[in-house]
């Protein structure tokens, strides 16, 4: 669905979007938040004559680093919870806390994974995944009720 965060727009000769946009980020950053840059870069970028589309992508990162930028998405959250977290930590032995933990999270993340959706935050023992959908395509949110469905039954 999501695809690679990558585009190789031609900025001039041996020059692409992609290498101006490290790919790295993608391990902390999520794909979304990903995606949004690079689309606003894209957009600046083509919106300039060819020959300045080197500059305008400069321009657009110092515009983007200093004034940031907040876009609405529509889509669905997901927060999970272990309920009875504390509890079940003090009353196990670590290692094998541990090991459930390490299940339990493998099991939830294969199911965000496998319905179309990205893990975008740990906190403790919960954890946030989110389903974007494109403009106002609501069919997209079908799979997003199939989800929590399958998430309650784990």
């Amino acid at each position: 669905m999501w695809g690679s965060c990558s585009t190789a727009m031609s900025l001039g000769p041996g020059e692409s979007l992609e290498q101006e946009v490290d790919s790295s980020v993608n391990a902390i950053v999520p794909r979304t938040l990903v995606r949004q840059l690079i689309d606003t870069l894209q957009n600046d970028v083509e919106s300039a004559p060819p020959e300045l589309h080197g500059n305008a992508l400069r321009e657009s990162i110092v515009k983007y680093k200093s004034e940031g930028s907040i876009q609405r998405h529509r889509g669905a959250l997901l927060f999970v919870d272990i309920s009875g977290f504390t509890h079940l930590s003090q009353n196990y032995p670590v290692e094998d806390f541990k090991n459930f933990i390490n299940r339990y999270f493998t099991k939830i993340i294969d199911l965000v994974i496998s319905f179309g959706g990205e893990v975008v935050k740990f906190a403790g023992d919960a954890l946030y995944a989110l389903w974007a959908t494109s403009g106002s395509h609501f069919d997209d949110s079908m799979n997003v009720d199939g989800s929590g469905t399958n998430g309650s039954e784990i």
